[in-house]
């Protein structure tokens, strides 16, 4: 049911783009050109292990499943028409993805340091540092607090 009934591997999905729009914003001809290929070298590899266990595990259920839903990408209109009959629940990434949402805010934070240092040189980029740190800080600040809501179950 739900997404899954549409895609065999929707995290994978979300990771994958999510590391893409990264490395594109870095704006890296090596990142776009090597890493982009490599991350989706390494899911592909992830899923077909994931999926041998799996079809070994639950034999010809499993096959079946394999035959009805996409390994990847979810057919848009089916896909349309699950999402629009869920509510959407704004703290439930809060509590569950607040690493993602960690490791994403870092990307967006420092890529464009890290740019301003390789384009511009060291000098920008040490004026620039503070703001870069304080963005950085107040990431690891929000990450610690929602980590916190979350194991004293506050966060629900």
């Amino acid at each position: 049911g739900g997404v899954y009934a549409h895609t065999r591997n929707p995290m994978y999905v979300g990771n994958c783009l999510i590391a893409i729009g990264l490395i594109l914003y870095s704006g890296a001809p090596f990142a776009i050109l090597v890493l982009i290929p490599l991350f989706l070298f390494v899911y592909v590899s992830i899923t077909s292990a994931e999926e041998a266990y799996l079809s070994g595990r639950f034999g010809d259920d499993y096959r079946d499943y394999c035959g009805r839903v996409n390994r990847y990408l979810p057919p848009p209109v089916a896909l349309y028409r699950e999402l629009s009959s869920l509510t959407y629940d704004g703290k439930k990434p809060l509590r569950t993805e607040y690493g993602t949402l960690l490791v994403v805010g870092i990307g967006l934070t420092g890529l464009p340091w890290w740019r301003m240092y390789h384009l511009e040189g060291a000098a920008p980029a040490s004026a620039a540092a503070p703001l870069f740190l304080s963005l950085f800080a107040l990431l690891l600040v929000s990450w610690g607090t929602l980590r916190f809501l979350k194991k004293t179950k506050r966060l629900s």
